[in-house]
């Protein structure tokens, strides 16, 4: 039953007004980018709250209904007021709603519907007692839509069988997969029925960064022995995002343990992460043993079917409506995630509260606008926007992650950051761990750095080219997806596939994995690998002197992992030969082949145009584990 009380914002109901003026100030800072940005209607929409108290680093605001404030969290606008507090004030400032119900009492008065709801991330605690507690209890198998997938339909029956047999067959059970689509409901989903069928078992859900903070807290307090008894004691341990714990030995040998123990008193295990296992980087061979040793269940893209399902089933939970042909029209643009797709739903339906308007066709595209042309998690992720950067610059990802501090390193650092912030829903904290460990501090000020950057600086400018790239290789792959095309292990769009972290491949390795290929063009090299161009510049691959318009041919068979415009190269096409290895064909007039296809040896893949010298010479590169290597021994 929902608690309401009456609206009241005499000085009496306020709190200590310590925040107000930070608050003020960040809402104004915001609403100057904003309208910068001539996204006047969009501040309007989502930032529609009122401050009504603070009290110990938390504001309470108040919002129009509970739909708009779940839909401000999940597309990021608290976090944007989270960021601009935290630049004002120095301090981690929580947000809580209050929402106003409009509906009036019998004294015809406005009424405030207390909400439990935060911005802060789920904090999740078990008793000590035999008292279970479990979280969210509309995260259901019944309100999963599990869809025509094979993965995801082997998924849902794996977890429903998990669910009715804790403990017994299969664990631990782990799902991977990108951004938004699922892992965390059927992981809740094993908790709630485990719950109502067991109801005295001892059931934890938590996330990973939790867990690392309350072993960090256990350690500084002296209270390790409570902490091991705390989770080695648990019928059902559900661990999200585990990929958070790589590069942190401490946490993991933690786990490790705790594994054992579970494992030993027949405990249900469940964790999630956004990549399979062998992807995650420094976490010790024997956990990953572990977490390996039960089921790995990777969930996909879903279809149109499925997407046009989830809709309908949203809107019914809700209880709203929309026209047919704006159900399609959303199932149909929006082929990245289930996120994206209720970001998208939400809003359409909080367009259509907030001005109490009939959603037609033509206002469903002019909202919308944003899901085809801003891909998120769903179709890019970091690794791949690491790799493209780092191919831009001529840099390795190694060296990018580095500590190093020399221009030539930090630059592309601080814009593959910027980029990853802009394009995927990481935190500051998370790209800190995937960018070698730094902490959020510094990724904030990388990309604080690198927005004002791009206003005056050069170095910087080719960095909305580098965004756009990107996300346009995203667009089309998406584009091919239903097709069978675009998938990748982790639900994302491969840009590149070659393995980031792969060990360092040597020259012999190098050439006896690729072993023989064609010649892509049929001409005279007048460039050498390592030949300095206008005396100063060594050339990380040759150039093939041809006619304007020659046929381009694939040197090998392989996969097409780019095929756009590439800064200094013209039109670029990259083939992943696999193994590790990539072959760069610039210079092109014209591209003959699609994004993410199987080409074949002696393909012809496009067409040659002119270098940067006006010259017809085609640019081919190799390159092994991101290293320039030269091509002309494969010949």
């Amino acid at each position: 039953m929902k608690k309401k009380v009456k609206a009241d914002y005499n000085h009496s109901h306020m709190g200590k007004n310590n925040l107000k003026e930070f608050w003020d100030l960040a809402i104004s800072q915001i609403e100057d980018n904003y309208k910068k940005e001539k996204r006047e209607n969009e501040f309007n929409l989502w930032f529609n709250m009122e401050y009504i108290e603070d009290d110990d680093f938390t504001i309470k605001v108040s919002v129009p209904s509970t739909f708009m404030w779940q839909s401000m969290i999940s597309k990021g606008y608290v976090d944007t007021l989270k960021n601009y507090l935290k630049k004002i004030t120095a301090q981690n400032i929580e947000i809580e709603s209050v929402v106003i119900d409009k509906s009036p009492d019998e004294n015809n008065e406005n009424h405030i519907e207390e909400k439990r709801t935060s911005s802060s991330q789920e904090k999740i605690t078990v008793p000590s007692q035999a008292k279970n507690y479990f979280f969210d209890e509309k995260l259901t198998f019944e309100n999963f839509i599990a869809g025509d997938g094979s993965e995801s339909k082997f998924a849902y029956n794996v977890a429903l069988s998990v669910s009715q047999n804790p403990g017994i067959k299969k664990n631990p059970v782990l799902f991977y997969g990108g951004v938004g689509l699922g892992k965390t409901h059927l992981m809740k989903a094993i908790g709630n029925k485990v719950h109502e069928l067991f109801p005295e078992k001892k059931i934890c859900y938590i996330q990973s960064e939790s867990f690392l903070n309350e072993f960090t807290q256990s350690i500084l307090n002296k209270t390790q022995d409570s902490f091991k008894s705390k989770y080695r004691k648990l019928d059902v341990l559900l661990l999200d995002d585990i990929h958070f714990l790589q590069n942190k030995s401490g946490i993991q040998n933690e786990l490790f343990y705790t594994f054992e123990a579970l494992k030993e008193k027949k405990s249900q295990m469940v964790f999630t992460c956004d990549r399979p296992l062998k992807e995650i980087e420094q976490m010790a061979e024997r956990l990953v043993s572990r977490l390996g040793s039960g089921i790995c269940l990777n969930l996909d893209f879903p279809s149109y079917e499925t997407r046009k399902a989830i809709i309908y089933k949203k809107l019914e939970s809700e209880r709203k409506t929309l026209p047919e042909e704006v159900i399609d029209y959303i199932a149909k643009i929006i082929e990245t995630n289930i996120r994206d797709l209720e970001s998208a739903l939400a809003k359409i339906t909080g367009y259509a509260e907030f001005f109490d308007s009939k959603i037609t066709l033509e206002i469903a595209q002019e909202q919308l606008q944003d899901f085809y042309s801003n891909p998120r998690t769903g179709n890019i992720s970091v690794q791949n926007i690491m790799k493209i950067v780092a191919l831009n610059f001529n840099i390795t990802v190694e060296e990018m992650k580095s500590s190093k501090r020399q221009q030539k390193f930090v630059n592309p650092r601080h814009i593959a950051l910027y980029i990853c912030h802009q394009l995927t829903e990481y935190t500051y904290t998370d790209l800190g761990n995937e960018f070698g460990g730094r902490d959020h501090s510094s990724i904030m000020h990388a990309v604080e750095k690198v927005e004002e950057k791009i206003k005056t600086d050069s170095n910087y400018k080719q960095t909305k080219e580098i965004e756009r790239i990107i996300k346009e290789n995203a667009r089309k792959a998406a584009k091919n997806k239903d097709k069978g095309k675009g998938k990748s292990s982790r639900g994302g769009t491969k840009v590149t596939t070659t393995t980031v972290d792969m060990p360092k491949i040597s020259n012999p390795e190098a050439y006896k994995r690729i072993g023989k290929t064609i010649k892509p063009l049929n001409g005279q090299i007048v460039v050498y690998f390592g030949q300095k161009k206008a005396g100063v510049v060594e050339s990380n691959g040759i150039e093939i002197k041809g006619k304007l318009g020659n046929p381009v041919v694939a040197s090998k068979a392989g996969t097409v992992i780019y095929a756009d415009k590439f800064q200094g190269l013209g039109k670029v096409v990259m083939i992943d030969y696999g193994g590790g290895i990539i072959g760069v064909y610039g210079n092109l007039l014209a591209i003959k082949i699609g994004l993410n296809s199987r080409v074949s040896a002696g393909q012809t893949i496009g067409v040659l145009g002119l270098s940067s010298d006006k010259e017809p010479n085609l640019y081919y590169e190799l390159r092994a584990n991101l290293r320039p290597i030269d091509p002309i021994p494969t010949f």
